[in-house]
């Protein structure tokens, strides 16, 4: 599809959209993560699958989990914020996590 737009595929980069639940406890954080995909997707999905489709624990977790995807070549990340607590959520991330990759 690059290729019949005129564009180099290979200059494209990479891209991910991937969740994110920010709270110490790892756990709670995958069920509450599941909790909320189900219900916005109306879907029922396996915890293997929320597991592997979202970065969830502890900032030190969240960063190390974001880290690995950035350090295998990934060139950008859209994330989704997995808790029911958007605000809260979204403060600890731009506090917590951010500034490991030089954000605010």
């Amino acid at each position: 599809m690059a290729r019949e737009e005129g564009r180099d595929p290979a200059k494209l980069g990479s891209a991910l959209y991937h969740n994110l639940h920010i709270n110490d406890d790892r756990q709670q954080a995958l069920e509450e993560s599941k909790k909320f995909l189900d219900a916005y997707y109306t879907a029922n999905f396996s915890a293997t699958f929320v597991e592997q489709w979202t970065v969830a624990g502890s900032p030190r977790q969240c960063i190390e989990g974001l880290r690995a995807y950035f350090d295998a070549g990934l060139g950008h990340m859209a994330l989704r914020l997995s808790s029911w607590d958007q605000a809260g959520q979204f403060t600890r991330f731009l506090h917590e996590v951010a500034p490991a990759f030089g954000g605010p």
